[in-house]
């Protein structure tokens, strides 16, 4: 896929990767996204994998697929970057 891709793709693609991750690497996942956002902690801590692709397009849409491969790095889970649309 090349450039941003459609917005139901998107949730789809990121909703996808998030249930490949384990609770704990979600819960690292999560911790690296509120570090690099402005997404409330409030509403980042209890999200679930849908939520929290729900908040991550919500604030940051043109910008959820670097966040995403960027938080997945840290965890690191570069398997699943792979798997993400070129920016």
């Amino acid at each position: 896929m090349a450039g941003a891709p459609p917005a139901a793709n998107l949730y789809y693609v990121l909703r996808d990767i998030l249930r490949d991750l384990n609770d704990n690497d979600f819960n690292a996942f999560k911790w690296h996204l509120r570090i690099m956002t402005d997404i409330p902690r409030s509403d980042l801590e209890p999200a679930d994998r849908l939520r929290t692709v729900d908040l991550m397009i919500q604030y940051h849409r043109q910008d959820a697929v670097n966040m995403t491969m960027d938080s997945l790095r840290q965890i690191p889970r570069n398997d699943l970057v792979e798997r993400l649309p070129a920016q």
